[in-house]
Order: C-alpha cells, then structure tokens, then sequence
C-alpha cells in the first residue's frame, strides 16, 4: 500500500533573493518534531528541470537492505512524476512500506492484514480507502502483549493526495491528519507571485 507524504512543484523559475527589507511574515505554526525514534531517507532518480521534454511516468521503487542474518528487509513504493514542456515538474512524495502483504511476518514474529475499505466520499471528492494492520507477538519489540499497528489511508484518486490518514502506533501514539474546507478552484495567482521587494536572481548565470 502506499501512503503519501508529499508533492514536490519545481520549474526553471530563477531563485529570489531580497533586495529591501522586507515585512517580516505572518508567524507560521511551529513543526514539532516527536524526539527519540529513527527515520531513513533513500534518494531518488534526479529529474532535471528541462524544457521542451515532457513526460509522465510512474516509478517503482524497491530498497532491500541486508539484516544480520543473511536475510533482507524490501521496501516498495510507487509514485507519479510529471515534466511539462515549460520544465516545470511535479512529483508525488510515497513513504516506503514493507513490501509484503497479507500474511504472517517472518520468523513467525506477528501477522500483517491489508484491507481494501472501498469508496467513500469526503468534502465532495471520491476517495479510496485501505487499512493496514500489523500485530506483534509478545516479545518481539519489548512488548509483554499482542501490539497491533494500524495505518489507515482515504485516496482521492482526482487530487492525487489522501484527505485522511491515520497512523495508531502504540510507541508513538495515534496521529489523524484530515484535509477540511477543501477548495478546487484556481488558487488565487498571488500565491506564486514574487514580492515586489525582492530581486529575481538567475543562480545558473551566478558565478559566485
């Protein structure tokens, strides 16, 4: 299953740097980071921003890393990248799930269910759900009881994003991440527009 972490909108627009002081920002909520825990980072294929070239494609990825006991550990995900003829670029950001399915866990350690939940619609768009769940045996991570890991995601296929996601983990408790007041109109242009107090700098002409 795929579970979706992010987009990525580049294009061959030129860096801005500030020319005047500028006004300082409305404050932006703080991004709070849990402490302790691990995360990995894999890097992808490099897609340049390259004009007159478009493509669409969807990549597959597997990562497979060797376990000390001769045995691999396979991760997997698929994600869409698109480059229009402008060199503008647009990609989906996939976290990498283990790669098995339904079925028991290596070494007899727990059980892995996948489940398809079917349509629902959510702020007016058609979405798709799917529910992860993962039990551990006593024992296997430090746990005197069965510990059930739940990953449940609602996909709106025409957005390419999931309007809900839920992750409950007994180590780090329950997230709900839910998309409200959902527009598809045209964002308004300003959002994109350089601030009139800023200089447009071309980095790839910088020599410095």
């Amino acid at each position: 299953m795929r579970a979706y972490l992010g987009l990525l909108l580049t294009s061959l627009a030129p860096i801005c740097v500030s020319s005047a002081p500028a006004q300082a920002p409305p404050q932006q909520p703080a991004i709070r980071i849990q402490d302790g825990g691990t995360s990995g980072r894999m890097e992808s294929i490099f897609i340049p921003p390259k004009a007159g070239a478009p493509f669409s494609f969807t990549l597959v990825t597997e990562w497979a890393r060797p376990m000390n006991n001769g045995g691999n550990f396979t991760l997997t995900n698929e994600r869409h990248i698109v480059r229009d003829s402008k060199g503008r670029i647009y990609q989906e950001r996939w976290i990498l799930v283990p790669k098995s399915v339904s079925g028991p866990l290596k070494d007899g350690t727990g059980f892995r269910q996948h489940e398809d939940l079917g349509l629902n619609s959510i702020e007016g768009q058609e979405t798709h759900g799917y529910r992860e769940t993962t039990t551990f045996n006593p024992g296997v991570m430090g746990n005197d009881k069965p510990m059930t890991v739940t990953r449940e995601f609602w996909y709106s296929p025409h957005l390419a994003v999931n309007l809900v996601s839920i992750v409950d983990e007994p180590m780090t408790g329950k997230q709900v991440f839910t998309a409200t007041q959902l527009s598809t109109a045209e964002p308004d242009p300003a959002f994109f527009e350089v601030p009139v107090d800023y200089k447009v700098v071309d980095h790839l002409d910088d020599k410095n």
